[in-house]
């Protein structure tokens, strides 16, 4: 009996792992491949041609409605919270698609370091979180969620 204890506890531990890696390569695709689609959807816009052209503040808004509908929600990720990251970040109150972009990649690289730490003794969600979670972000308690503090 200890032996089919054993090995049902190793299937688990090895599910586990597999899911939560599979989980993780679907969030930074989502996060890599956003901005193709970026481009295509503000196509007719200036500063979607030309990343180093302000955006407008009328288009702001839109933009950002843009990447949370299309990178933050899906990885669960606030919008609020990354406002705050790029006002941090780039110290500057005109953004640019550069702005946006490099925010996005610098931000869900935070994100991932804490939905998917290097090393049990990192803090963040462990396999454990994910798997009580059933593996969806949106059931992770709001004091699992990421939210982004200043380090300055």
């Amino acid at each position: 009996m200890d032996s089919v204890t054993q090995y049902l506890s190793e299937q688990i531990v090895a599910y586990r792992s597999v899911a939560t890696e599979t989980l993780q390569n679907t969030f930074i695709q989502r996060a890599a491949l956003w901005d193709c689609a970026y481009r295509d959807h503000f196509g007719d816009e200036g500063f979607s041609r030309d990343d180093k052209l302000p955006i407008p503040d009328a288009r702001f808004d839109d933009v950002m409605n843009y990447v949370d509908d299309r990178v933050l929600q899906e990885l669960c990720l606030k919008l609020d919270d990354f406002e705050k990251f790029l006002e941090v970040e780039f110290d500057d109150p005109v953004y640019t698609t550069n702005h946006v972009v490099a925010g996005i990649a610098s931000y869900t690289y935070l994100a991932f370091s804490h939905y998917f730490p290097d090393s049990p003794d990192d803090k963040g969600i462990t396999e454990a979180d994910w798997a009580l979670a059933g593996y969806n972000c949106e059931r992770l308690p709001s004091n699992k969620q990421f939210v982004h503090t200043p380090t300055a």
